[in-house]
């Protein structure tokens, strides 16, 4: 018995037109609602002219988004090779700063050695003088 309730109910819902989005009405009869009724051209119409939209923005987009990557990746190109120009630029500018130092250090090692020279030549000279002057 539960069984026979349970399928007739089924079956009217089944037949109940309300739940569906349109209905196919032929001319002449009355529908059960308010509203607007189109003809199947006009509705082939809408379908094609939302489709032909849906593609137009998809494209937009596309072409959007294509050239949104382009522009990000020539501004990431030039950020990259103005780093690698810097990088180099400090490189030759740490490798000239150090032959620098290394002439200097050169020019202080060849400056302490005549003051050590001159010193001892001075020391020498002064010797021979105070010798010679003594023995004579």
């Amino acid at each position: 018995m539960f069984i026979l309730i349970f399928s007739l109910i089924n079956l009217s819902y089944a037949n109940d037109s309300s739940t569906s989005d349109y209905i196919d009405v032929k001319s002449g009869e009355v529908v059960p609602f308010d509203g607007k009724l189109f003809t199947s051209e006009a509705i082939a119409k809408i379908l094609a002219n939302h489709k032909a939209e849906n593609e137009k923005l998809k494209v937009q987009s596309d072409y959007l988004l294509e050239k949104t990557k382009i522009d990000l990746n020539l501004k990431y190109d030039i950020l990259e090779s103005k780093t690698k120009s810097e990088i180099e630029m400090y490189k030759s500018m740490i490798s000239v700063r150090d032959e620098e130092l290394k002439k200097a250090a050169k020019k202080d090692i060849l400056k302490t050695w005549g003051a050590y020279g001159a010193f001892i030549l001075g020391s020498a000279t002064s010797i021979a003088i105070f010798y010679s002057v003594n023995h004579n």
